[in-house]
C-alpha cells in the first residue's frame, strides 16, 4: 500500500513539473483572448456614454489548466504501460495489446500541452482526438478488466479497472473544456510561432 501511494505521489510531481513549465512559459498565449469589457471612464456626459476597453486573460482558465494537467497525468502512464508491453511480448504476443493504450496516452500527453501552448485550431483538434481515442480505448477494456478481475481474481486486473477510472474522467473533462473554449481554441495568436520563454520549453 506504502510503494502504491509513493508512485501516485510520483506521478503528480513528475506532471506538474512539465505543467507548471510549459503553463508559465505560454501563459502570454492565453493573455490574447478577451475576457470582458471594462470601463475606463465612469462619467457619462449628456451626449456620450462611459467608455471600455477590452478585458485579457491573464492565465489560461482553471478548467482548460485542470484538463492540461489530468491529460498530462494520464498520459504519462505510457512509459509503464509500454515497459509492461515489451515484458509481454515474449508471452505469445500479448504485448501487442498495449498498442492501441500507448497510443491513447501519447495522444494525451500532446493534448495537454497544446492546451497550455493554446495553438490556435490545432489545439481544439488533438485535444477532441485525444479524448475520442482515449474513450473508445478505455471503455470497453474497463468493462474487460472488470470481468477478469472478477473470474480471475488477480490484483492485476484490479490495478486496471483503476488506470481506466482515472483515465475516462481525464478524458471526458477534456471533451466538455475543449467544446467550453471552442471560440478561445480558434483564436488566431498575433505570433503564432515567437514565444517569449520558448527556453523553458
Amino acid at each position: 500500500m506504502l510503494g502504491l501511494a509513493l508512485a501516485l505521489v510520483l506521478s503528480l510531481v513528475c506532471a506538474a513539473v512539465p505543467y507548471v513549465a510549459v503553463e508559465r512559459a505560454w501563459r502570454w498565449r492565453w493573455r490574447e483572448i478577451a475576457a470582458g469589457r471594462i470601463a475606463v471612464d465612469g462619467v457619462a456626459g449628456p451626449y456620450r456614454g462611459s467608455g471600455d476597453v477590452p478585458r485579457f486573460r491573464e492565465r489560461a482558465p482553471k478548467s482548460v489548466r485542470l484538463a492540461a494537467f489530468a491529460a498530462l497525468w494520464c498520459g504519462q502512464l505510457f512509459a509503464p504501460v509500454a515497459c509492461a508491453g515489451a515484458a509481454a511480448l515474449v508471452i505469445g504476443g500479448l504485448g501487442l495489446v498495449t498498442i492501441p493504450m500507448l497510443v491513447a496516452y501519447a495522444k494525451l500527453y500532446r493534448a495537454g500541452l497544446t492546451l497550455l501552448h493554446r495553438d490556435p485550431r490545432l489545439a481544439y483538434f488533438r485535444a477532441r482526438n485525444a479524448a475520442d481515442w482515449s474513450l473508445a480505448v478505455h471503455g470497453p477494456l474497463l468493462v474487460t478488466a472488470i470481468l477478469l478481475a472478477l473470474t480471475s481474481g488477480q490484483p492485476v486486473w484490479l490495478l486496471l479497472v483503476g488506470v481506466t477510472l482515472v483515465t475516462i474522467p481525464g478524458a471526458l473533462l477534456l471533451r466538455r473544456v475543449t467544446h467550453a473554449w471552442e471560440d478561445a481554441l480558434f483564436e488566431a495568436s498575433a505570433h503564432p510561432t515567437i514565444a517569449p520563454d520558448s527556453s523553458m520549453l
